[in-house]
């Protein structure tokens, strides 16, 4: 489950880090795929741990979209590197996501303060849904944007955008590291350290990313 056996990923060197954000979206797609499946009616304990899980993936998921729109979009269009419609097409995907996404947050929280058969049923259908969009979405991304964007990467216009990006609380920087690093897929980890010292990743993870540590990575287990 901690692998994503996908063609994208056979090669660390290819990925960048938008693969990397990807990859642990899909991990946790089928984690919480395979956790709603095991859950049972009255676990409340279980589906509150849950939905504060699914809290910090689609705060995750949120921030990474509003980065991409912000400042990712504008960089390609300045360049012509794709049509103003693709650009507008993956804004589009983002407000479809956020619905699905929202919707499967409202899910939980049905479930957690009644819990049926009928919430839980409804639970799964929106977590499957919402694995849908936002799959349809990554493949678009990855398909259509991410190889015209790949000969930028290191340049100075784009460590620009890179410094901007990294705008943000270390306890937040230190959350994402924490949550990129929960897996055990070898070519994930391995991008990881192309991109970071190991030290900063240890540091990011262990010191600033202890509350992911405590609250979320524990649902998994």
């Amino acid at each position: 489950m901690d692998e994503i056996a996908l063609p994208y990923l056979a090669d660390a060197s290819y990925l960048n880090m938008n693969d990397v954000i990807h990859a642990a979206l899909r991990r946790d797609f089928e984690r919480l795929r395979a956790a709603t499946a095991a859950l049972e009616v009255g676990d409340t304990a279980r589906v509150h741990a849950l939905r504060e899980a699914w809290d910090f993936i689609w705060g995750e998921l949120h921030h990474h979209h509003i980065t991409e729109d912000r400042l990712v979009w504008p960089f390609v269009l300045e360049r012509d590197l794709v049509p103003r419609d693709l650009t507008d097409q993956m804004e589009a995907e983002h407000q479809r996501m956020a619905i699905a996404c929202g919707r499967l947050s409202e899910a939980f929280r049905e479930l957690e303060a009644q819990p049926t058969t009928a919430h839980l049923i409804a639970l799964r259908a929106q977590l499957e849904f919402a694995v849908k969009v936002a799959e349809e979405h990554l493949v678009h991304e990855e398909r259509d944007v991410m190889p015209v964007l790949e000969p930028h990467w290191g340049t100075p216009a784009w460590k620009v955008v890179e410094r901007e990006m990294a705008k943000v609380s270390p306890f937040t920087a230190g959350g994402m590291m924490a949550w990129l690093q929960d897996g055990s897929d070898p070519v994930v980890h391995a991008a990881l350290r192309r991109h970071f010292p190991a030290a900063l990743l240890w540091a990011a993870s262990n010191v600033f990313g202890r509350a992911y540590h405590r609250t979320v990575a524990p649902v998994w287990r």
